[in-house]
């Protein structure tokens, strides 16, 4: 009988040649962007569902610091709700998922002027930790001038299209179905929902990320997992009139664009 597994991320692929325009800030909290690396490598069994995996990904995430309390808002998704956490002196622990499925990031800080860590990473089924064989890192990212590559022109394009009423563009049904929308909270944009933003006024460049193009795939009775699909994916902080979205965006060879979603 063949079992599921979740790939909860992707093999490294290799990023697109384009240059990054943000560098490692220096500021008096963790609050901000950060660019966070997932490793490959831990996996657990969960009774009924098969064998979870983790693989290799690029995140993106808005982190929000308020106290010793530290929401975490990335894209691509990372499961059933934002992630959460709290910095305990210098104890940072942040967590993804739900109980009996949790992706989690233990880590050191010496300061909240913190401008990297690294830290260990864990999947967590059942409450039995499994820990991959190496370490999450994670670098916070200063903001820039605006960027006028050709996927930030495409990303304002589907942003006006989708305030006007919809994408018109040629694209795929579920545009947000690579960013892990049907895991949970990262669902897709709705055309009210950009439209209230008001008009896009700056479009910075932030980097790329790397995400699984399926986050279910089969396995044998073994537990060995297929392999899964990159899906690599152009990150953009956009400033509107009324606030401001980490957005992420992709488009196929022939035009056609298979992955869009902000958060």
């Amino acid at each position: 009988m063949r079992r599921l597994a979740f790939a909860l991320a992707f093999l490294t692929a290799p990023a697109l040649a384009q240059p990054e325009t943000v560098e490692v800030d220096g500021t008096e909290t963790l609050s901000g962007l950060w660019k966070i690396s997932f490793p490959a490598g831990a996996s657990g069994y969960m009774p009924g569902r098969g064998r979870l995996y983790t693989v290799g990904m690029e995140s993106f995430c808005r982190l929000q610091q308020t106290g010793k309390n530290v929401l975490a808002n990335c894209l691509p998704g990372w499961g059933p709700d934002s992630g959460d956490g709290e910095l305990d002196g210098k104890d940072l622990h942040l967590a993804w998922g739900v109980a009996l499925a949790r992706a989690v990031i233990d880590a050191k800080i010496e300061s909240a002027s913190v401008r990297a860590f690294n830290g260990d990473f864990a999947l967590k089924v059942v409450g039995i930790r499994h820990d991959a064989p190496t370490p999450a890192s994670a670098r916070k990212l200063v903001l820039g001038a605006s960027d006028t590559s050709s996927n930030a022109k495409l990303l304002t394009q589907t942003l006006e299209e989708l305030a006007a009423g919809a994408i018109i563009m040629p694209h795929e049904a579920d545009v947000a179905l690579n960013f892990g929308h049907q895991m949970g909270d990262n669902q897709a944009n709705s055309s009210e929902e950009i439209r209230e933003l008001g008009k896009v006024e700056a479009v910075l460049y932030l980097g790329d990320g790397r995400a699984p193009q399926s986050r279910v795939t089969n396995v044998d009775t073994i537990h060995t997992p297929l392999g899964v699909h990159a899906f690599t994916f152009s990150a953009y902080r956009v400033e509107f009139a009324n606030g401001e979205r980490l957005c992420g965006i992709h488009q196929r060879d022939d035009g056609v664009l298979d992955g869009f979603l902000c958060v």
